[in-house]
């Protein structure tokens, strides 16, 4: 599922290992600082809905970080004793180790809300760098869901990607498909923007818009990528829907 959030997953598992490591390829900077982040998860699951904090093993989970040289670490179990309380073993221990607790739900909820709330993974590393404890990390995705955000271009996107395909005997660049926005919605977005909006595009329709490295490209027709869209939309749960009829209007 980190996939879907944007990063690049390396499987690790095994013995007294971590269950991969995953990294957010961001680059640099105006300033020349490396935006790039990384981190150690695991995917708990045991015959009990609710995990312990004995059983969460988060000085485990501490030492994978260090020496895996990750920023950040991450579990996800189905839910965790002491969840809601903020003085439970379980949130306390959160917080001395800097492991990021979320439930299964709360990673479910997050992914729907991905694309209509536009959640970078610049914007997921406060979630890494600042909730541990999972009422911390529930109410992060809460907030998020309350955010108001610029409605994308989402449609206007998949038109110059579908116009270049035609008239063009290369594949269509990100920076070119950035200008050509510029000159059709007559303001400025940046590379990074425009990229994104695109790997959102690419999550919520698999195999329909493509992207390799500055590449990008649309395996269908820009009407039929639109239907797919709203056949997709269809799908989500009916509490989310809203959100994604709202940028795709």
């Amino acid at each position: 599922m980190l996939t879907v959030l944007g990063f690049e997953v390396t499987p690790i598992g095994g013995n007294g290992e971590p269950d991969g490591k995953a990294e957010a390829c961001l680059g640099f900077n105006e300033e020349g600082k490396n935006k790039s982040y990384s981190l150690t998860y695991d995917a708990k699951s045991t015959a009990k809905n609710r995990i312990a904090a004995a059983t969460a093993h988060l000085s485990g989970l501490r030492r994978h970080r260090e020496v895996h040289k990750a920023d950040f670490s991450l579990e996800v179990a189905i839910d965790y004793q002491g969840a809601g309380d903020d003085l439970s073993a379980i949130s306390i221990e959160a917080k001395n180790e800097k492991v990021t607790m979320m439930t299964a739900k709360d990673l479910i909820k997050l992914l729907l809300l991905i694309t209509p709330k536009q959640i970078g993974l610049d914007k997921l590393r406060e979630l890494f760098e600042t909730c541990y404890a999972p009422q911390d990390v529930h109410q992060w995705i809460e907030n998020v869901e309350k955010m108001e955000v610029e409605k994308p271009p989402y449609y206007e996107l998949i038109d110059i990607i579908y116009d270049l395909q035609k008239s063009d005997s290369e594949a269509p660049v990100i920076n070119i498909v950035r200008y050509q926005l510029k000159a059709k919605m007559g303001r400025d977005y940046s590379t990074t923007q425009v990229k994104e909006w695109l790997v959102l595009l690419s999550n919520l329709v698999p195999g329909s818009v493509t992207i390799d490295g500055v590449y990008v490209g649309v395996q269908a027709s820009a009407q039929i990528i639109k239907e797919r869209v709203h056949k997709a939309i269809s799908d989500i749960p009916i509490g989310i829907q809203p959100l994604y009829d709202e940028i795709f209007r």
